[in-house]
């Protein structure tokens, strides 16, 4: 049996389908089983005036709900 994790990197894949938000800033986003986590669109709009390789922390998803 599997462990339950409650957060999950951008780029590790998607094991449990469900909505997941974004530990750094809230935004929520429903994943399927199988996607790859990815950049939060949110965070990465906050950062727009700044290079991808300056931002260090690149944030990561917790499940939410069932």
């Amino acid at each position: 049996m599997s462990e339950k994790r409650e957060f999950y990197r951008v780029g590790e894949l998607v094991n449990d389908e469900g909505w997941y938000i974004c530990v750094p800033c809230g935004y929520r986003k429903l994943y399927k089983r199988g996607e790859e986590f990815v950049e939060c669109i949110s965070c990465l709009e906050a950062h727009k005036d700044v290079a991808l390789s300056d931002i260090t922390d690149e944030g990561s998803w917790e499940k939410i709900g069932e």
